[in-house]
Formats: C-alpha cells, structure tokens, sequence
C-alpha cells in the first residue's frame, strides 16, 4: 500500500503542533513577565498610596520629619 498522503499529513499536523506549542510557549512568558510587571507596580503604587497618607496625617496632626522615616523622627508625645 501507498502511505505517502498519510505521511504528509502527519508531518502537516506535526508542524502544526509545534508551531502552536512554540506560540503557547511564547504567550506563556508574556504572561508570566506581565504578571511580574504588574506586581511590582502594584507594590510601588502601595507604596506611593501609604506615603500620601502618612504625609496626610503628619500634616494633619502638625509633625514635622520624614515621614516613614527613623522613628526618632517624630517628636515624643505628652503622656499622661
């Protein structure tokens, strides 16, 4: 018997596969360094937000330093 069209066809289907698992392979890394992206915006995006914030309150509550600092920054408080 002939095999021949049989054969092209599985190297058709073949190429096929490893074109679409090259592309899987690809997509997977794009997602992979997105993901890493994203999470190192999303820390400097808390840390940002958390700066603001405690800015806020230091102006709000009138001290002065920096803000996140040492904690010797901040003046000591009246006991009671």
């Amino acid at each position: 018997m002939d095999r021949a069209p049989f054969e092209d066809q599985d190297l058709v289907m073949a190429a096929r596969e490893s074109a679409q698992h090259a592309i899987n392979v690809q997509n997977e890394a794009y997602r992979q360094a997105l993901s890493e992206l994203a999470g190192e915006l999303y820390v400097k995006a808390y840390e940002h937000s958390i700066k603001q914030t405690m800015s806020a309150y230091a102006a709000q509550w009138n001290i002065s330093g920096d803000v996140g600092g040492p904690a010797n920054a901040i003046p000591n408080l009246p006991t009671c």
